[in-house]
Formats: C-alpha cells, structure tokens, sequence
C-alpha cells in the first residue's frame, strides 16, 4: 500500500481535565505531521502444509516525524 496522509486544522492534541476538587488543568501532546508519506507491504511464505512465516512493515513518513512497524508472526496449524 503506498498512500499520503494529510491532517486538516490543529495537529497538536490537547485535553483538558478537571479534578473534583474542580482543579482544571491541560495536557498537551506533540503534534502530528501535517503531511506524510504513507508505506505498508508484507509477504507470506508457505514453510509446510500447516505451518506458514510472514512479515510485514508499515510506516509514516513526514519531513519532521517518522513512525515504522515490523512484524514477523508464525502460524501452525495443528
């Protein structure tokens, strides 16, 4: 899979929170990229009748942030 991600207004995540005391405060996170390259492949390999190796990786690529997965997983069927 091969796409492009784009964020529409603020990309800087923000909650606001309040105690019972009625105490409020705010959290902010970092924000995320406005733009950025999206990336995902993967494979399968057939070992046995029953038994099958896979792999994949994803990731987000922008000009500021980068974000990647890898997976490796064994099945077995028994």
């Amino acid at each position: 899979m091969l796409g492009w991600q784009h964020a529409y207004g603020d990309v800087g995540p923000t909650s606001n929170l309040t105690f019972n005391t009625e105490a409020s405060f705010t959290i902010s996170g970092v924000p995320i990229a406005r733009d950025a390259l999206a990336l995902e492949t993967g494979f399968d390999v057939l070992l046995s009748s029953n038994a099958t190796l896979g792999a994949s990786y994803s990731g987000q690529i922008a000009r500021d942030a980068q974000g990647h997965t890898f997976k490796i997983n064994f099945d077995l069927k028994l």
